[in-house]
C-alpha cells in the first residue's frame, strides 16, 4: 500500500465542521418543521423519527415550544422538562436552521439554582472584571471567575494575533495543572473556519472528550443539517485528538467578541469528564461579553489619553514654528521635540542636504539610502513599518539596528522629511510545541494534529516594536499642521511680495505724476 502524502493542517480549513452529521451523547436532537409536525431527523433517539414532538416530548414540552415561536437562529432556553417514562430532567433549547425547527435536549443531573442567585453571582463577577484598570487585570479576573463557576482545572484567556496565532495572556489553574501562560499557539491549531464559527456560536462545551458520537438519522432524503448553532454539535475528530494529545478530558470555550470580531477565547480544560450546566454556560458567556466591553473601554481610554498628550505636544511645537520665517529651517532646531511627540529610539529632520538627528539613528550613509528610497518610491506624506527589511530589501544589508521607521514627508520634492526610528527588538516566543513541524495524514487517511505541546522557544528577529495607530495618527496630525503652516507662510510671503510690488508701482506712479506737474 502506498504511504499517504504529507498534508498541511491548513486542510482543516476545508473540513465541514458545521455539518458533522452527529451530536455529542449527553443529549438528544430532534428536527422538524413545527412543534405540531413530525420529527424528520433525530440523534440519540432513533425511535422518535416520524413521531410528533408531543408524542416524544410530552404535552408540556410541546406547549413550551409553541410559546417560544417565532424563533430565529439563536438557540433559546425553552424550559426544563421530564420526558414520558424518563427518570431524569432535560433542559429544552430550540432554534431555527434553514427553516427547520431544531430542538435540543440536554440531560440535567441536578435542579437548576434559583434565578436570583445566578444573576447575583453573574453581576458580582462582571463588576469585578469591570473594576480592573488594565487589560492584564481584567483578563486575570475573568479567568479566575470562570474557573470558580465551572470548576475546571485550567482556564486561559487566549488572544488571537494578527497572523491567526494565539497567545495565552492570562490563566487561572489548579496547582497540578500544566501552565500555558505566555505561550503561543500556531494559527493551524484553530483554523479560519473554526474562528468564524466562534463568532456565530459563542459557547462550545465538550463534557467528555472521549465520547462516542451519536449519528443524525433522517426520514427520507434530507439535506445535511447546518449545526453551526447546535449546542450538542459533534466536534471535529482532529480537534478531539488534539485535546487528547494535551491530556484534556473535558473542554469549554466562550468567545470574546469585540466590535464584531473575534478578539479571543476564554478556554477551559479539565483532566476528566466535566459537564457544565446551561445556566453556568450562560453566565460564563455573559462574563466573556463583559470582558469584551471592558477591553474596549480600556482601549478607548488609553487611546484618548495618548491622543490628548500628543495633541498637546504637537500644538506646543507648531506654536513655536508659527512665527518662523522659514518653517522647514526652524524644524531643524526642534528635532529633539519629535522624540517627545512619539515614542522612539531616535529621530531626524531632513531639509535638502541638511540633517539634524537625536538619539539612535542610522549613520549618514544608511540614512541617505532610507531617505532616497522614501522620496523615490512614491510614498505620499506618511509611511510606517516595523519591518524595514521587508519594505525596503536593501535595508537588510545595512549595519545599523534600525528596523522600524515612521516618516512624515511635508515636501518630497524639496526633500523635507521627519523621521522616527526604532531599533530591532528580538522577541522570545515560547510556543506550546514546535509551530513549524508538519503534521500529516496518518495511515487511516485522517488529518492528525500535532502531538507535542512541550515548550519550544523561538527568537524572532528583524522587527522593531510596532507603531501603534495613535502614534501614526500623531505623525499625520503633525504633518497636516506643518503643511498648513508652510502654506500660510507661502501665502504671507506672496502677500508681502505683492505689497512690495504695489508699493513700488505707487512710488513710480507718484514720480511720474511729479514730473508731469513740472
Amino acid at each position: 500500500m502506498k504511504a499517504p502524502s504529507p498534508v498541511s493542517l491548513t486542510a482543516c480549513d476545508k473540513e465541514p465542521i458545521h455539518i458533522p452529521g452527529a451530536i455529542q451523547p449527553h443529549g438528544l436532537l430532534l428536527v422538524g418543521q413545527s412543534p405540531a409536525g413530525p420529527i424528520k431527523q433525530a440523534a440519540g433517539m432513533a425511535a422518535a423519527l416520524g413521531k410528533s414532538f408531543k408524542e416524544v416530548l410530552g404535552e408540556e414540552a410541546e406547549d413550551l415550544l409553541r410559546q417560544a415561536e417565532p424563533m430565529d437562529e439563536e438557540p433559546v432556553y425553552v424550559g426544563s422538562v421530564r420526558l414520558p417514562e424518563a427518570e431524569q430532567d432535560y433542559d429544552l433549547l430550540a432554534h431555527r436552521a434553514a427553516g427547520h425547527l431544531v430542538v435540543e435536549l440536554e440531560s440535567r443531573k441536578a435542579p437548576m439554582p434559583a434565578a436570583g442567585a445566578i444573576l447575583a453571582e453573574g453581576r458580582r463577577a462582571a463588576a469585578r472584571i469591570g473594576a480592573q484598570a488594565t487589560v492584564e487585570g481584567a483578563c486575570t479576573a475573568a479567568a479566575q471567575e470562570v474557573r470558580a463557576l465551572t470548576g475546571y482545572d485550567r482556564v486561559m484567556i487566549y488572544r488571537f494575533l494578527e497572523d491567526g496565532s494565539g497567545s495565552v495572556i492570562a490563566e487561572a489553574k489548579a496547582d497540578s495543572a500544566k501552565t500555558y501562560l505566555n505561550h503561543r499557539f500556531p494559527a493551524s491549531d484553530i483554523p479560519k473556519q473554526a474562528r468564524e464559527l466562534y463568532v456565530r456560536n459563542l459557547t462550545r462545551v465538550i463534557p467528555d472528550v472521549g465520547y462516542a458520537a451519536q449519528p443524525l438519522l433522517s426520514l427520507g432524503d434530507e439535506s445535511p443539517l447546518d449545526m453551526s448553532n447546535c449546542l450538542l454539535r459533534s466536534i471535529s475528530p482532529v480537534h478531539i485528538q488534539y485535546l487528547k494529545n494535551m491530556e484534556v478530558g473535558a473542554s469549554a470555550s466562550f468567545s470574546v467578541v469585540k466590535d464584531g470580531a473575534l478578539w479571543g477565547l476564554i478556554a477551559c480544560h479539565h483532566p476528566s469528564r466535566k459537564p457544565v450546566p446551561w445556566e453556568i454556560r450562560e453566565t460564563c458567556s455573559s462574563l466573556a461579553q463583559s470582558l469584551a466591553h471592558q477591553l474596549k473601554a480600556q482601549e478607548e481610554a488609553n487611546r484618548h489619553a495618548q491622543l490628548s498628550a500628543s495633541s498637546r505636544r504637537r500644538d506646543q511645537l507648531l506654536a513655536k514654528l508659527k512665527s518662523a520665517l522659514d518653517v522647514d529651517a526652524a524644524l531643524l532646531d526642534h528635532c529633539s521635540e519629535l522624540r517627545q511627540l512619539i515614542d522612539c529610539d531616535g529621530a531626524a529632520v531632513i531639509r535638502g542636504g541638511t540633517v539634524k538627528t537625536t538619539g539612535s539613528v542610522p549613520p549618514a550613509r544608511e540614512l541617505k539610502a532610507i531617505v532616497d528610497w522614501l522620496v523615490h518610491t512614491g510614498e505620499v506624506h506618511c509611511f510606517s513599518t516595523s519591518k524595514l527589511g521587508q519594505a525596503f530589501p536593501e535595508a537588510r544589508n545595512l549595519e545599523s539596528g534600525v528596523k522600524g521607521v515612521l516618516a512624515a514627508v511635508p515636501d518630497p520634492e524639496a526633500r523635507v522629511l521627519l523621521l522616527w526610528f526604532r531599533l530591532e527588538e528580538v522577541e522570545i516566543v515560547e510556543w506550546a510545541g514546535n509551530p513549524h513541524k508538519e503534521d500529516s495524514l496518518d495511515a487511516a487517511a485522517a488529518l492528525s494534529p500535532r502531538r507535542s505541546f512541550e515548550t519550544w522557544t523561538q527568537s524572532v528577529t528583524g522587527s522593531s516594536r510596532r507603531w501603534q495607530i495613535e502614534e501614526i495618527e500623531a505623525a499625520e496630525a503633525l504633518l497636516a499642521g506643518l503643511i498648513e503652516l508652510r502654506q500660510r507662510r507661502q501665502l504671507a510671503d506672496l502677500n508681502t511680495q505683492l505689497e512690495l510690488a504695489l508699493a513700488s508701482e505707487r512710488k513710480a506712479l507718484a514720480k511720474i505724476q511729479r514730473l508731469q506737474a513740472k
